[in-house]
């Protein structure tokens, strides 16, 4: 009988050990492949993870003419190594790109912008003697300045989130826009006065107001215009007495904005009536990040410093003595902020893991030696490429992969802008017409020529991806506003 019991618990404790080691093999297996190893002809090999994402999605992807099971937006397991990836749709132009593979590391390939074959394109609004046009940084609607006959101000609010965009006149007061009206209401006697000039500088964030120079022969003012109640927009140059060389809103909706006045920065609020004492002196220039964020290139005797301040905190200097005046941009990537500086054909990348407050704790973390001579300098909005150009060439840095992209551009080609994320588009041709619409990816793959356009207005993409928009110019200075379709269904 005891011999019975014993070999009764020497099974039980047997099937439990096997149960436990069974389930400790099952999680360790699981471990292993989420962690993409794989067996590859009987030697265990980690892959890597790529991620794909297209639009429009549900496409279908093949790596190495292999076609995946799933369709985008999907994932893929792919063994270490050069692959070619493709991603297409019926009716669509396929997305290409040849690329490395990297084990136990993610390769995003989620920017296939995926192009039409048959271009379908469509009139939206008209408009006469167009001077400027702007996209709304929510991508939501357009804000456009046109010349009226009298020589007035027209500003227009186009619509885009629909398929039929819809525009409106901005009924702003006469004083700000027509200046025989504002010489009438300063009791000036009456002389032949030339026009106002208008430039749109920013619109805020949320898309209530706008910040508009207005530039006569004796200088030039700033208002602040008030795209939801337009009564309600402003002169701050009248309404302070100050003369602004340069303002920036500070917060979402302009309820705050930076203003530098000779090289001094201060902080004004156009609804509490109030502008605050000096924030920053010896300002040449200055970039805003976000609400209580500033990067600065200050001047020190005959030298430069670039720094950054955090509102309600002292100005923090990063770095010293540049002997010619630096651009800089400010970005956040990865929970990394960065302050990047070009000096010398030289992009200096200092990096932190929080923004100063007392004390410098950002540290260079990379200096890049761009391939090609840096006329301009900017990043995309999401922080992770940094684009470098000139008249014929593009140097592109991605601070994920940690590497750089060279191409030339080809025929007559205005400066090349982000479209998104991802996709930069320029103007191919002559400025004075025939110049066409084209995009690429930041590394200059998957080119396309898409509609003709005038170079001299952007192009603008809708929120949702579904159109792409463009500026042709008409007969008697009519400028048309042309629908691209991209997404067909």
């Amino acid at each position: 009988m005891n011999a019975k019991k014993r070999k009764k618990k020497f099974v039980i404790v047997l099937n439990n050990l096997l149960m436990v080691s069974s389930i400790v093999i099952v999680v360790y297996l699981l471990i292993l492949m989420i962690q993409g190893w794989t067996l590859k002809q009987g030697v265990a090999t980690q892959t890597g993870l790529v991620q794909f994402a297209s639009s429009p999605q549900v496409a279908t992807v093949e790596v190495d003419q292999n076609t995946l099971y799933s369709r985008t937006n999907t994932t893929a397991n792919v063994v270490p190594g050069e692959h070619e990836f493709k991603i297409w749709r019926e009716g669509y132009e396929t997305w290409y790109r040849k690329t490395d593979v990297q084990a136990g590391q993610i390769l995003w390939l989620n920017y296939a912008r995926l192009v039409p074959k048959q271009k379908t394109t469509h009139k939206t609004a008209a408009f006469s003697n167009l001077k400027q046009i702007v996209k709304f940084p929510n991508g939501q609607k357009l804000l456009s300045l046109s010349k009226t006959i009298e020589g007035s101000a027209e500003f227009k609010i186009t619509d885009i989130r629909s398929d039929s965009p819809k525009t409106e006149t901005l009924k702003l007061p006469e004083v700000l826009i027509t200046r025989e009206a504002s010489a009438q209401a300063e009791q000036t006697p009456e002389v032949q006065l030339a026009p106002y000039k208008f430039t749109i500088s920013r619109v805020s964030a949320d898309g209530s107001r706008a910040i508009v120079q207005r530039q006569a022969e004796d200088g030039f003012d700033w208002l602040l215009l008030d795209l939801n109640s337009p009564n309600n927009s402003q002169n701050l140059t009248e309404k302070f007495n100050l003369k602004f060389d340069e303002i920036a809103p500070l917060n979402d909706s302009s309820t705050q904005i930076i203003v530098r006045t000779d090289e001094t920065v201060r902080l004004l609020s156009p609804y509490d009536n109030t502008l605050s004492a000096s924030i920053l002196n010896k300002i040449v220039d200055f970039e805003i990040y976000s609400s209580d964020i500033i990067g600065f290139v200050q001047k020190n005797d005959d030298k430069f410093d670039v720094g950054v301040l955090k509102i309600g905190d002292k100005p923090v200097v990063v770095a010293r003595g540049y002997e010619t005046v630096p651009k800089i941009t400010i970005s956040r990537y990865y929970n990394e902020n960065y302050i990047n500086v070009l000096v010398d054909n030289k992009i200096q990348i200092y990096k932190s893991s929080s923004w100063p407050a007392a004390e410098n704790n950002f540290k260079l973390a990379r200096t890049l030696e761009p391939s090609i001579e840096a006329k301009s300098f900017k990043l995309n909005n999401e922080g992770r490429f940094v684009l470098v150009q000139n008249s014929d060439n593009i140097w592109v840095y991605d601070f994920e992969l940690d590497r750089p992209y060279a191409y030339s551009l080809d025929d007559k080609v205005n400066s090349a802008r982000w479209l998104d994320d991802f996709i930069l588009y320029d103007f191919t041709g002559s400025d004075e017409g025939g110049a066409m619409l084209t995009i690429r990816d930041f590394d200059g793959a998957n080119k396309h020529p898409l509609v003709e356009a005038n170079p001299n207005f952007p192009a603008f993409l809708s929120s949702d991806g579904k159109y792409i928009y463009v500026i042709q110019s008409g007969e008697d200075g009519v400028s048309q506003l042309i629908q691209l379709r991209m997404i067909l269904s």
